[in-house]
């Protein structure tokens, strides 16, 4: 009965040892078995299919000989420690087929021991990972090529962007110095550095005109020979960009005053309808050398810079030919207005005009008929610059021309309407007109004259009588070319000796202070009331002076013309 038991006992351990060993040979894993120094002992068929090598051939080997000499002895060394230690060990061989291909397995390794707990043998199950190796390593660089592509692209679209930003300073601001330093500031959007200049080359002369020092130093400006340099010579004569990846390598190299201690350095031509007009360089104290790419970039900047530069070169020229067109403008505007007043007996008059820019749009003139009868006009033409002066030189001479033809102030406003009114239909401006006719039938004995005052737009005349009191004359009408046929009432009245008698432009009642306070009529008035003034010319120079003193240091916006006659009631023609 025991025997039978033991027999049944044999025959089921032989079954589950078949079982097992069958497991092992068909396994798709590779199965080695090695003693403890590591001769191997067993492989099933799956290692001789994944190496090359026959079970023969191994037997008693050492699993070394598939060492492809990827891994280093540490990698072993730490290997051995694990599984004699009793633990298993997990990893990956990058090992070494029969014909001497390289694979990937993964493996486990684990030791076996005796019933004493000893260790006699290892096994170690691998599997042949090399095609997911292979696809990983794929993957791996498909990622490298995107991240690159991407890194590429946000340098692209950052190149882009700063470029576009160049493109916006260039477009806004003209002064040369205030570009660069702008344009300048947003290189280092784009690339690293640590000095950069911009040198202007003018005949075979280079003038470093702009820098900037992220070292914290200054760049200083100074002239130099374009060839003193090799670099900068070449760059010039090349029209095209230079690469020095490490100065100390580059007999073409030679220290400058403004790239001391640079390491790498880089520099690009400006050119304008392909010619360079300068260059700009660029140089960094890093260990990492500028690659070309770097000096693509930089020629692409150097390109905005030299729009830049040539801008504001055209600027500059414009600038300087508007501003001796002014100039002469100027001068002959100032050549219109009445240098020195004629004398009439019995009167005295005084005038100011100053425009807010160059040229302007007011003016004034007196008219002298003869010894008893003289025109005083002052007019505003809307706008203001180059624009309204032409229309104001055209105004002044109709009126001067008009004026000795008129019968009457109203005939004359008429007359001068229709002739402006051609004018002032295309270009939408107009011409306000004060205009004040003097006369004095019995001369100026006994101190009276006969006001005839017609008001084409302006502001009203205004009147200081001798005893103090102000008078608004009550005479308006709408400016000239405003309307095809416009009324111009005339307003009549005797001034007596002592009166003041005011003509003025609105300019002056609506100058501002800083603190955006207007003059004003009050002000005026106030300021005309208060004067204690004898003459038309020191009247004149108390009403100026009480008005800047108001607006101060404010900067003034519209021109400023006044003329104030006085009825004297001697024969002198100036009071003091």
């Amino acid at each position: 009965m025991i025997i039978k038991r033991a027999d049944l006992l044999i025959s089921r351990q032989s079954a589950e040892l078949r079982k097992l060993s069958q497991a092992v040979e068909q396994s798709a894993n590779t199965v080695v078995i090695t003693d403890v120094q590591g001769n191997i002992e067993y492989v099933n068929p799956k290692f001789a299919e994944t190496t090359g090598y026959t079970v023969e051939e191994v037997r008693g080997q050492n699993p070394r000989i598939l060492k492809s000499g990827q891994q280093d002895a540490e990698f072993y060394q730490k290997l051995w420690q694990t599984i004699m230690s009793g633990r298993e060990w997990h990893g990956e061989f990058h090992n070494k087929r029969k014909d001497r291909s390289l694979y990937w397995e993964q493996a486990t390794i684990a030791p076996i021991s005796d019933a004493r707990g000893k260790i006699t043998h290892f096994i170690a199950v691998k599997e042949d990972i090399t095609e997911r190796k292979r696809a990983e390593e794929a993957l791996r660089e498909s990622r490298q090529q995107l991240e690159s592509f991407y890194y590429r692209e946000q340098q692209r679209r950052q190149l882009s962007d700063t470029l576009r930003e160049v493109g916006r300073i260039v477009s806004s601001t003209l002064e040369q110095e205030k570009v660069l330093e702008l344009i300048l500031a947003q290189l280092e959007h784009v690339i690293t550095f640590h000095r950069a200049t911009v040198s202007l080359l003018n005949g075979n002369i280079l003038t470093l005109v702009a820098g900037l020092d992220k070292l914290g130093g200054t760049i200083p400006s100074y002239s130099y020979i374009a060839d003193e340099y090799p670099i900068n010579a070449e760059v010039l004569r090349a029209q095209s960009p230079v690469l020095v990846p490490d100065v100390n390598r580059d007999e073409r190299w030679r220290q400058t005053p403004t790239m001391q201690g640079i390491r790498s350095f880089l520099c690009a031509p400006l050119l304008v309808k392909d010619q360079p007009i300068g260059i700009l360089a660029v140089g960094s104290i890093n260990e990492t050398p500028y690659t070309k790419e770097d000096a693509e970039t930089v020629f692409a900047f150097a390109t905005q810079v030299a729009i830049a530069v040539y801008n504001a070169q055209l600027h500059a020229e414009v600038r300087t030919r508007i501003e001796r067109e002014l100039l002469t403008a100027q001068q002959i505007q100032k050549s219109l207005l009445p240098h020195d007043i004629p004398d009439i007996m019995g009167l005295e008059i005084a005038g100011f005009s100053q425009p807010a820019r160059e040229v302007g749009g007011d003016f004034f003139n007196v008219f002298v008929f003869n010894e008893q009868h003289l025109g005083i006009a002052v007019g505003d033409v809307s706008g203001k610059g180059m624009e309204a002066a032409l229309m104001m030189a055209l105004s002044f001479g109709l009126l001067t021309t008009e004026v000795h033809r008129a019968a009457t102030p109203s005939a004359l406003m008429k007359t001068l309407n229709r002739e402006l009114r051609p004018h002032t239909r295309h270009n939408k401006m107009n011409t306000a007109l004060g205009y004040l006719s003097l006369t004095t039938p019995n001369g100026a004995a006994n101190g009276q004259w006969m006001l005839q005052a017609v008001n084409a737009g302006l502001i009203a005349p205004l009147i200081r009588h001798a005893d103090g009191t102000m008078t608004w004359l009550d005479v308006a009408g709408l400016p000239l070319g405003a309307v095809r046929t416009p009324d111009y009432s005339e307003f009549q009245e005797m001034l007596a000796p002592g009166d003041f008698i005011f003509l003025t432009t609105d300019g002056l009642v609506e100058a501002m202070n800083r603190e955006g306070e207007m003059y004003g009529f009050e002000r005026l008035t106030q300021s005309i009331t208060a004067a204690d003034c004898q003459s038309a010319n020191s009247m004149l120079a108390c009403v100026l002076q009480n008005l800047r003193h108001f607006i101060g240091d404010a900067e003034v916006y519209d021109d400023w013309t006044i003329v104030v006659a006085k009825i004297r009631s001697d024969f002198l023609s100036r009071g003091v």
